[in-house]
């Protein structure tokens, strides 16, 4: 079993956590930061990566298809997009899908598709990473 931990040394304000108990050979607890913030730290990689990364589409299609009606934590987001890239508009419940959806318009699928591939274990899993798909599921 392994563990990753990241450490952001400047993390934007506005994040929410919760703890979740762990009981899988022994019992210990976690501090995390809760799913609206995970969702919104996806969205920032997303929208201010220099480069498409296939796992990130993963992960955003993974998030739509599970929690329907998910909404970003704007606060988190907003701060983190204000840190890296100060040009992208305020984001907000009205508009978050619209800029997400152009910024995947313009991405490659088949460097995605290369990008993702060696982390699935599946052929089918591949359908999480395919950009219809998830332009299809920011539809709302």
């Amino acid at each position: 079993m392994n563990v990753k931990i990241e450490i952001d040394t400047n993390p934007p304000e506005g994040f929410q956590t919760e703890t979740t108990l762990v009981n899988k050979y022994f019992p210990f607890a976690v501090r995390h930061h809760d799913l609206s913030t995970f969702f919104s730290g996806k969205l920032h990689a997303i929208l201010c990566r220099s480069y498409p990364k296939g796992r990130d589409l993963y992960d955003l299609a993974f998030y739509l298809s599970h929690w329907q009606d998910i909404q970003p934590n704007f606060t988190y987001l907003n701060n983190a997009i204000q840190q890296t890239d100060s040009s992208l508009p305020h984001f907000t419940k009205n508009n978050w899908r619209k800029f997400v959806k152009s910024k995947i318009e313009s991405l490659s699928q088949n460097r995605i598709k290369e990008d993702v591939k060696p982390f699935i274990e599946s052929e089918a899993d591949l359908i999480l990473s395919q950009l219809e798909h998830i332009l299809n599921l920011l539809k709302k």
